[in-house]
């Protein structure tokens, strides 16, 4: 069985955390950053590879506006659906591994904010 997943990614860099597990929150220069108060200090249910994404198209609404999209496009971040055959959902979010990827499409801003 597996998910089908939404996150926006950046090759270097995380909205909240750098690849090295650095805190370094990026979403705080965004002019809206409607998600800039989630909760996301370090919380162990992320050791073991585990990754922050959102469940559907409405979720990732909830976490993103449109304006807030386009100025991570601008600083070289993309949106994509993942299916995951690894992943945990949560109330708010749902987590999936690099390892349980089976497929990563890019999706493009009309495919999320009509």
């Amino acid at each position: 069985m597996s998910a089908l997943l939404y996150r926006i990614d950046h090759p270097a860099r995380g909205l909240w955390y750098r690849p090295d597990g650095r805190f370094d929150p990026f979403i705080f220069n965004l002019k809206e950053a409607k998600a800039k108060d989630f909760p996301m200090d370090y919380d162990s249910r992320y050791a073991g590879g585990w990754i922050s994404a959102c469940k559907n198209l409405d979720n990732m609404r909830d976490w993103f506006s449109r304006e807030d999209a386009l100025e991570l496009i601008a600083h070289g971040f993309s949106f994509y659906q993942i299916e995951s055959s690894e992943y945990r959902m949560e109330p708010m979010q749902a987590l999936f591994t690099r390892k349980g990827v089976i497929r990563q499409v890019k999706v493009p801003l009309d495919g999320i904010w009509a």
